[in-house]
C-alpha cells in the first residue's frame, strides 16, 4: 500500500524551539535558588556554622543539569528537517519529554524543600508537595503518551492512512500512576515499614533522575543518527510507556516516602533575653533575712 500524506499534529521543530528556550530560563531559575543557599548567611538562625541545606542543593543540581540536558537535546530536535524526517522527530520527541518531565519534578522538590527550609504556612508546604508528588508526574507521563500519537500518525502515514490515537494503555497507566502516588501521601501509607529508609530515598531520588537524563542524552544521539523514517514498532513503544511508567512510580514514591512526617513541623522556639525578667536595680538573688 503507498505511503499518503497526512497532516502532521503538532510541527515538532518550532515547539521543540520554544521548549529548549524554557528549559534555559527554568534552568537560570533553579541556579539562582542554589546561589542563593550557598549565600554566606542564608538559611542559618544563628552565628554558628551550619551545613548548607544537602537535600535542597542536591534537587536543584539535579534539576538544573536535567534543564541543561533537555535545552540541548530540544534545540538539537529544533534543527530537524520534520517534513523530510518526520518519523525520527517523532521518535526524539519521546525521548526527550522524559528528561524534560523528569527535569520540572525534580525543580519542584527543590522548591518544596526550599518552603519547608523557610518559615511557610504548612498548608503551603504540603500543597506544594502535592503538586511535586501526585500533580507533576502525572502530567509528564501524559506528556509523553500524547507524543505517542505523532509516532502512530507518522508510522500509519506510511502504510496509507492516517491515524493518530491516543495508546489506551497510556490513559490508563496515567490514571492509576496519579491514583498511586495520592495514596502514598496518605496518613495510612505513610506510617507503612520502608519509612525508616527515608533519608536513603532523598538521595536516591535525585541519583535516579541524573542516570535516567545521561542515558536519554545517549539514546537520543542514537535516534537521530538513524535513517529519516526510524519508528520503534507498536510493541517497543507500549514497552517505553510501561518502562517510563514505572520510573515515575518509583521516583514519586521515593519523594513520597523521602519527607515522610516533614510537613508542618516547623517550629520556633523563643528563648527570653537573659535578664528579661528582671526588675531594674534587682540582682536576681533573694534578699537575706
Amino acid at each position: 500500500m503507498s505511503s499518503v500524506d497526512c497532516p502532521a499534529l503538532i510541527d515538532i521543530a518550532e515547539i521543540s524551539g520554544n521548549y529548549s528556550q524554557m528549559s534555559g530560563v527554568l534552568a537560570g531559575f533553579a541556579f539562582t535558588a542554589m546561589v542563593y543557599l550557598l549565600t554566606p548567611g542564608q538559611g542559618a538562625s544563628s552565628g554558628a556554622p551550619t551545613r548548607k541545606g544537602g537535600k535542597e542543593l542536591l534537587a536543584l543540581f539535579t534539576a538544573f543539569f536535567a534543564l541543561i540536558i533537555t535545552t540541548l537535546i530540544y534545540s538539537v530536535l529544533a534543527g530537524e528537517n520534520v517534513a523530510a524526517a518526520r518519523p525520527r522527530a517523532a521518535t526524539s520527541q519521546l525521548v526527550n519529554g522524559v528528561v524534560f518531565g523528569l527535569a520540572g519534578i525534580m525543580l519542584l522538590q527543590g522548591v518544596t524543600l526550599l518552603m519547608r527550609r523557610s518559615i511557610v504556612e504548612p498548608i503551603v508546604v504540603s500543597t506544594a508537595r502535592v503538586v511535586t508528588v501526585v500533580v507533576l508526574p502525572a502530567l509528564a507521563y501524559n506528556y509523553v503518551v500524547n507524543g505517542v500519537t505523532d509516532v502512530n500518525s507518522a508510522r500509519a502515514e506510511r502504510s496509507g492512512t492516517c491515524t493518530g490515537l491516543l495508546p489506551n494503555l497510556g490513559i490508563y497507566l496515567t490514571l492509576v500512576l496519579a491514583v498511586v502516588l495520592a495514596a502514598s501521601l496518605t496518613p495510612p501509607f505513610q506510617r507503612m515499614p520502608w519509612r525508616k529508609y527515608s533519608q536513603r530515598f532523598q538521595v536516591a531520588a535525585p541519583l535516579t533522575v541524573l542516570v535516567v537524563s545521561v542515558v536519554a542524552a545517549i539514546v537520543f544521539g542514537f535516534v537521530t543518527t538513524r535513517s529519516p523514517g526510524f519508528a520503534p514498532s507498536p510493541i517497543a513503544v507500549n514497552g517505553y510507556l510501561i518502562g517510563y511508567f514505572l520510573l515515575l512510580m518509583l521516583l514519586g514514591l521515593m519523594l513520597s516516602y523521602g519527607d515522610v512526617g516533614q510537613e508542618g513541623r516547623i517550629k520556633i522556639r523563643r528563648r527570653p533575653a537573659r535578664g528579661a525578667c528582671r526588675r531594674p536595680g534587682s540582682s536576681g538573688r533573694q534578699p537575706s533575712s
